[in-house]
Formats: C-alpha cells, sequence, structure tokens
C-alpha cells in the first residue's frame, strides 16, 4: 500500500540551455526541451568544424544566426516559446552539400521567463483605432517603451497599457506591445544600434 504521507518524487528540472553540437554531418541538439529565461533561450555550442560555422536559429515568426568560432561557446537567442530549430554549416561547404545537412530542434517551454506575448489579438493592417502603419525611422535614444509611446500618443486611448513583451531582458532587442481592453492591439520591434536602438 502507497504510503500516503510520503512526499511526492521530484520532478525532473527542464535544462535551462540548449547544448548543440555542429560537425561534418551538421547540427546536433542534445536537448529536446529547455526552459526559457528572462533573457531568452541560452545555447551551448560546441563547434567541430575546422574553422568558424555559421549557426541558425528559427522559428515561426523569424530567426537569427551568428558565426561561431571553432570550440565552446555560448550563444543567447531572442525566441518565443514553442519549437525552435537548429542548424549549422561552413561556408566551405558546396550548395549541394549545405541543402543536405542534418538540423535539430528544441521546445523552449516558457517556464518562469515572464515571456509575454508580443502577438497582434487583431488582423495587421486593421488595429484598434488605427494604431499603425508606424513612420519607416522610428526609434532613436530612450527607452523602447517611450520610442512606441511617443510613436504613437496621438492614438492611445485612455487606459492602453504600452510595455515590454517577449523576452523581458534580452539584451540587443526589444518588443514593444499596446495592450487595449485586454488584447494586445499594436507591437513593435527595435534592435540597438551605437546610439540608441532602431525600429526593425
Amino acid at each position: 500500500m502507497e504510503d500516503e504521507g510520503a512526499p511526492p518524487p521530484e520532478q525532473e528540472r527542464v535544462p535551462s540551455n540548449v547544448r548543440v553540437v555542429c560537425d561534418g554531418e551538421g547540427a546536433h541538439v542534445l536537448t529536446p526541451e529547455v526552459e526559457a529565461s528572462p533573457e531568452g533561450v541560452h545555447l551551448a555550442i560546441d563547434n567541430r568544424l575546422q574553422g568558424n560555422a555559421d549557426l541558425s536559429v528559427d522559428h515561426p515568426g523569424g530567426g537569427m544566426g551568428w558565426s561561431v568560432p571553432t570550440g565552446e561557446s555560448e550563444r543567447v537567442a531572442d525566441v518565443p516559446p514553442g519549437k525552435v530549430t537548429i542548424a549549422c554549416y561552413s561556408r566551405s561547404w558546396g550548395r549541394e552539400k549545405a541543402l543536405s545537412i542534418e538540423s535539430g530542434a528544441t521546445e523552449v517551454l516558457a517556464g518562469d521567463s515572464g515571456y509575454k506575448s508580443p502577438g497582434l489579438d487583431c488582423p495587421r493592417g486593421k488595429l484598434a483605432g488605427g494604431m499603425g502603419p508606424y513612420s519607416e525611422e522610428m526609434g532613436g535614444e530612450g527607452d523602447p517603451v517611450e520610442l512606441l509611446r511617443s510613436e504613437v500618443s496621438g492614438r492611445l486611448r485612455e487606459g492602453d497599457v504600452v510595455e515590454i513583451a517577449g523576452n523581458m531582458r534580452s539584451r540587443d532587442e526589444k518588443t514593444v506591445r499596446v495592450v487595449r481592453d485586454g488584447k494586445v492591439v499594436a507591437n513593435a520591434h527595435y534592435m540597438r544600434v551605437s546610439d540608441g536602438w532602431l525600429g526593425a
């Protein structure tokens, strides 16, 4: 008979980084599930190729990439929860080999990262209150929240919340959303540049 007073078995903790091995066959993702951090997803990369490898991280909404050196290195990917595909290759490979390389995937869990979805709750181009489009020169110095607030100041309503979304502590990228009556009605993405932030 099972002891009702016994503590429940400890759940296996989800890893906090993704282990990736790059070799002549492509990318081998050794971590099937990972818990995101407020900065994004941490990658522990072991590049076994001779020379730098081009590593890409893709998700349904976009992607990013880096050139990583031979040996062990780390990167942080600003990706949302869900399936993420990782690939790596050498620039010395021909087109045929590059198209046939192996890629791997991991499932990103939000966990305690505080991730807030920037996804719109209304069709793009039909934003509530006519919140877009924005100017092509969106960005500048200062906080991204204040930059977007300034950009749409004439279209904000009382009670609208302008806040950081996505991975809350991402260093080089920031996504800002406008929440109206509990729904995301506008968003903007900023990339860090030398003199502030540039709308992407």
